[in-house]
């Protein structure tokens, strides 16, 4: 009979440890706090600082607002900063903003006047 073809108790074993590793480390990305700046909220002075900015098309100034703390997700009476970033056709802005943490999602407001 050959030997070798069936499972032994160190094989077994080394399966369930990577397993618990691959879920462990898996399952460690999303407990880490969700920044600050992601929530959506109603307009504020700096969530329409970055909507103008990024409407205008101005790359140096919706970083410095991001990095400074400025809410991604806030919502003005014409959109996301990511709203006017697309609509103004400035994929360069779009990108930051969406890799920034920034909501693909539109806002219920504006989904009701659609």
């Amino acid at each position: 009979m050959a030997k070798g073809t069936g499972f032994s108790q160190y094989s077994i074993l080394l399966s369930f440890l990577l397993l618990t590793l691959a879920v462990t480390a898996f399952s460690g990305c999303a407990s880490k706090e969700t920044p600050a700046n992601l929530g959506q909220q109603a307009e504020n002075a700096s969530g329409s600082a970055l909507y103008h900015a990024a409407a205008e098309g101005d790359f140096e100034a919706v970083s410095d607002l991001a990095e400074s703390g400025a809410p991604l997700n806030a919502l003005t009476e014409n959109g996301t900063a990511l709203m006017a970033a697309v609509l103004g056709r400035e994929d360069r802005i779009a990108w930051y903003l969406l890799s920034s943490g920034a909501s693909r999602i539109l806002p219920r407001a504006i989904r009701l006047h659609l």
